[in-house]
């Protein structure tokens, strides 16, 4: 979530973290706090694995 309250440093920090380590960084943030739109990051999530298994594995 763009406004977390747990830690709004945590993307910029895990991006630097990775950079140079990963080819591609795939991250998707929505208004509010930590919980505010579970259900919207579940379905993002879920849309990208099943994009993964058929890019990547032909499934």
């Amino acid at each position: 979530m763009f406004d977390d309250d747990y830690d709004p440093n945590a993307l910029a920090v895990l991006k630097k973290h990775l950079l140079g380590q990963a080819r591609q960084i795939n991250y998707y943030g929505l208004p509010g706090r930590h919980n505010d739109d579970s259900s919207g990051m579940i379905k993002w999530f879920l849309r990208q694995y099943a994009r993964v298994l058929k890019e990547d594995f032909g499934r």
